[in-house]
């Protein structure tokens, strides 16, 4: 499944050219996360353009040896100079120095990263914890739920309302998603997605992917999912030990 991943994410043309041009962006432990990959294969399925609707594209690296700002904002500074030419916002996060910023920026606990894998493998969505480098992907959770449109908390970030948000904005663009996921998707038994329910768009945050989407849409939109994601994450967080660590 890891080569029919690779080459449909590489239909979007910004993750081609990103993918190609990949040297240029001289970053330790780089990877394309997130959003531009599932996305892809999302509108793919939906018979949208590869890039329709994606909002920017995310790059994770990891430089325990400079956890300041303005060392992440040159990094960031140089990527969008190399790859100005693409039309395309790309982002760019520092995964060793997580941990300083968010608890600030989202009132929520974040433990230090060793790599930049510790912060793939902790995106809200389980199926949304992928990222790809030239011929290597990277599915702590395999891919099987990405291609079944399941959306399944994550027992690292039991935080149900943020979870209800991000399950919103991805079912207003992608009707189809939350299907029950199969038993080789999730990564224990007792983890469960949710009906489908409907939802609104979200503008991003300053800090995007595998952080969160501001809520843009009324709270009672979203009570009704808070209720059964916080039994979900219960039942989930009673399990010790993640899934193994698992490249696709």
């Amino acid at each position: 499944m890891s080569a029919t991943f690779l080459r449909e994410v590489s239909l979007n043309p910004a993750n081609a050219a990103i993918l190609a041009r990949w040297q240029q962006l001289e970053l330790p432990n780089a990877w394309l996360v997130a959003g531009c990959l599932f996305q892809t294969i999302w509108n793919l399925q939906s018979g949208r353009p590869p890039e329709s609707g994606i909002k920017d594209y995310d790059l994770f690296y990891f430089d325990a040896d400079d956890l300041s700002e303005s060392g992440e904002q040159q990094a960031q500074a140089k990527v969008s100079t190399a790859f100005a030419d693409l039309g395309v916002t790309i982002e760019v996060a520092n995964q060793a120095r997580v941990h300083h910023w968010y608890p600030g920026h989202f009132g929520r606990p974040y433990p230090e990263l060793a790599s930049s894998e510790d912060g793939i493998k902790r995106f809200l969505v389980l199926e949304t914890c992928v990222g790809v480098r030239p011929g290597v992907c990277h599915a702590p959770y395999g891919l099987a739920g990405v291609y079944e449109g399941t959306l399944s908390p994550n027992p690292l970030t039991p935080y149900p309302e943020l979870f209800a948000e991000k399950v919103a904005s991805y079912r207003a663009r992608w009707p189809n998603l939350g299907k029950v996921p199969s038993s080789s998707m999730a990564p224990n038994p007792s983890v469960k997605a949710l009906p489908p329910v409907a939802g609104t768009l979200r503008d991003k945050t300053p800090r995007s992917a595998p952080y969160l989407e501001r809520s843009a849409a009324p709270e009672h939109n979203q009570l009704s999912l808070v209720g059964s994601i916080g039994k979900s994450l219960r039942q989930a967080l009673r399990v010790q030990n993640a899934t193994p660590f698992r490249s696709c």
